[in-house]
C-alpha cells in the first residue's frame, strides 16, 4: 500500500503540464465579451455624483502628476497611465474604458487557466470558463476606478505562471521582478510567496527545507517591498484630505463582512454593485456558517494530509480565506460615504473559491466515477451558461444611465445621490415614464434631506411655478431669498420676478432693493 503511494507522489512530483489547446484562448476570450456585452452599451463614465475618490485620474491635471508621490503611493500607477493612453484613442471613453477592462478580465482568465495547467489541478479549463463569466466581475469591469485590480491580477497571475516553471531559470528571473512590481504597486502582492509556498507543500511528499529554498527570494523581495510601498503611503496620506464624512464610519464588524462577501461568491444572485450594509448586525448563525464550515473542512483535511487531494483543498482554502479577511477589513462606501459592500474586493477571492469546488468535483468525477463524466460535463456547463445568464441580466440592468440610477434608487431609497441623478439627467432629457410630478417629488426629497442644495432649491421652485403650484414656489423662493447662503443676481431677478408675478409687490421691491446694493 505504502509503495502504492510512494509511485503516486513520485508522479506527482514529477508530472509535466498537459498541452493547451490554442482555440481554449480564443473560447475563454468570446465568453467574456459575450458575458459582459451589456455593459459596453452604456455611456456612465467618471461622473461627479460619486463623492469617493476611486481613483485620483479626474483629478489629475496632466500624465507627469502620476509620478508626484502623493498619487504615485497611494494608487496604481500602471491603472492610472492605461486611464491617460484611452484617452487617446478616437473612441467613446466610456466604450474604450469597459473594452479594455474586458480585455484585461480576459487576460486574467487565460493566465489563470495557464497557470492551473501548470499547476496540474483538475479541471482547469472548466475553471477559468467559471471564473470569466462569475456575475460578481461585473463590478469591476463596469464601475470607473477599479482597473488596479485586474492590473494587479494579471501581474500575480503572470508572475507565478512563469516562477513555477522549472526548466528556463530566466523565466524565475522575470517572475522575481514581476513580483517586485507588484509589490510595489498593491498590498495584495503579499500573496505570491503564500502560493509558491503552499505550491511546493502540496507538491512534496516530505516537508524539507531545502524545498522552500527557491522561494526564499520572492519571500524577501515581496516583504520588503511592500513594506516600504506602505511606509510612502502613510507618509503621503496625509496630504490627501478626507473625501466624505461617511469615509469616517467605522467598518462593519469583520465577521459580518467575511460571511457576506462568502456568500456573494458562491449565491452571486441578489443584488450587485454597493450593496447596503445591514443597520443592525448580531452575531448569530449565519454569520458565523463559513467560519465553523471552514473549521471543520480543515480538521476533516489534516486526518489526510498525507494524501495529494487534501494537500490541494488545503491550499486552496488557506488563500480563500486569507483573500476573504483582506477583503472583510476593506471599507466599502457607497457614492455618498455610506458603509456598503463592495464586490470588487473579492475579484480575486473569486479563484480560489471556484477552484475548490469545481476542481474537487472533477477530480472525483474524472477519476472515481469516469461514466459520470458526460453527467459532468453536462452539468458544469449548465451552470456556466447561468452564470452567463446573471451576469448579462446585471449587465442590463444598468447598461443605461437612466436605468443605473434607478437600480441604485432601488437599492439605496434613503440616499439622495440617485435622486440628485435622476433629476439632472430628466432636465437634459425627455421625461419617458416620468411626469413633472415625479420629477419634483424627487426634488422634494432632495431639498428636504440637504436644506443647502441651493441649485435644486431653485429647480424646485421653477418647477412649482410650470406645474401652476405657485404657492409652492413662493416658499421656495422667501426660504432662499431669507436663507444665509451668497446669492448672484440672477437668483435674485428670477425671485423678484416671481414675486411681482404674483402680484406680491412688497416682496419684490425688497429684492430689487438687494439687487441695487450689489450694483452699487
Amino acid at each position: 500500500m505504502n509503495t502504492e503511494k510512494n509511485k503516486k507522489w513520485i508522479h506527482w512530483e514529477r508530472r509535466r503540464s498537459k498541452k493547451i489547446n490554442p482555440l481554449n484562448f480564443i473560447y475563454i476570450i468570446t465568453l467574456c465579451f459575450a458575458t459582459f456585452f451589456p455593459i459596453l452599451q452604456s455611456n456612465f463614465f467618471w461622473n461627479e455624483y460619486d463623492q469617493i475618490t476611486r481613483s485620483f485620474y479626474p483629478e489629475l491635471h496632466s500624465w507627469k502628476s502620476i509620478f508626484t508621490p502623493t498619487i504615485f503611493w497611494n494608487e496604481n500607477p500602471l491603472a492610472l497611465i492605461s486611464y491617460y493612453l484611452e484617452g487617446l484613442l478616437p473612441f467613446n471613453d466610456a466604450f474604450v474604458h469597459r473594452f479594455i477592462n474586458i480585455l484585461l478580465h480576459s487576460c486574467a482568465s487565460i493566465l489563470l487557466y495557464r497557470l492551473l495547467n501548470r499547476l496540474h489541478i483538475s479541471g482547469a479549463f472548466i475553471i477559468s470558463l467559471f471564473f470569466a463569466a462569475h456575475p460578481v466581475v461585473v463590478h469591476t469591469l463596469f464601475w470607473p476606478g477599479h482597473r488596479s485590480n485586474l492590473i494587479i491580477l494579471c501581474l500575480i497571475l503572470w508572475c507565478l505562471y512563469l516562477a513555477l516553471d522549472r526548466q528556463n531559470e530566466n523565466t524565475r528571473k522575470k517572475a522575481l521582478a514581476l513580483s517586485a512590481l507588484a509589490a510595489l504597486i498593491h498590498p495584495i502582492a503579499i500573496i505570491i510567496p503564500l502560493c509558491l509556498f503552499l505550491n511546493i507543500f502540496a507538491k512534496n511528499k516530505e516537508f524539507k527545507l531545502e524545498n522552500f529554498n527557491k522561494i526564499i527570494p520572492y519571500i524577501i523581495t515581496v516583504f520588503l517591498l511592500s513594506i516600504l510601498a506602505e511606509t510612502f503611503e502613510n507618509t503621503t496620506v496625509q496630504q490627501i484630505s478626507p473625501i466624505s464624512n461617511g469615509a469616517q464610519e467605522a467598518s462593519p464588524h469583520i465577521l459580518y463582512q467575511f460571511s457576506e462577501y462568502f456568500k456573494m461568491l458562491y449565491f452571486p444572485f441578489d443584488s450587485a454593485f454597493f450593496i447596503p450594509v445591514a443597520s443592525t448586525i448580531q452575531t448569530n448563525a449565519l454569520i458565523l456558517f463559513p467560519i465553523l464550515l471552514f473549521t471543520s473542512i480543515y480538521l476533516f483535511l489534516f486526518a489526510y494530509v498525507r494524501t495529494i487531494w487534501a494537500r490541494l483543498i488545503i491550499m486552496g482554502m488557506s488563500l480563500l480565506i486569507i483573500l476573504l479577511i483582506y477583503a472583510s477589513c476593506q471599507k466599502g462606501l457607497f457614492l455618498d460615504g455610506s458603509l456598503a459592500l463592495d464586490e470588487s474586493l473579492i475579484y480575486i477571492a473569486l479563484i480560489p473559491a471556484i477552484a475548490i469546488v469545481i476542481g474537487s468535483i472533477h477530480a472525483t468525477i474524472v477519476q472515481k466515477f469516469p461514466k459520470l463524466a458526460l453527467f459532468w460535463y453536462s452539468f458544469s456547463g449548465l451552470l456556466i451558461l447561468i452564470s452567463v445568464g446573471t451576469s448579462i441580466s446585471r449587465g442590463m440592468q444598468i447598461n443605461g444611465t437612466l436605468k443605473l440610477w434607478e437600480y441604485f434608487n432601488n437599492n439605496w431609497s434613503q440616499s439622495i445621490v440617485p435622486k440628485q441623478a435622476i433629476s439632472d439627467y430628466l432636465f437634459v432629457n425627455s421625461y419617458e415614464k416620468y411626469d413633472i410630478k415625479d420629477h419634483i417629488s424627487f426634488l422634494e426629497l432632495i431639498t428636504e434631506k440637504d436644506p443647502e442644495d441651493l441649485k435644486r432649491k431653485i429647480q424646485l421652485a421653477q418647477l412649482y411655478s410650470k406645474d401652476k403650484q405657485n404657492r409652492n414656489a413662493t416658499k421656495i423662493y422667501e426660504s432662499i431669498i431669507s436663507s444665509k447662503m451668497t446669492l448672484d443676481k440672477n437668483i435674485l431677478e428670477e425671485a423678484a420676478r416671481h414675486f411681482e408675478l404674483q402680484g406680491l409687490y412688497r416682496e419684490a421691491r425688497l429684492v430689487r432693493n438687494r439687487l441695487d446694493e450689489m450694483t452699487e
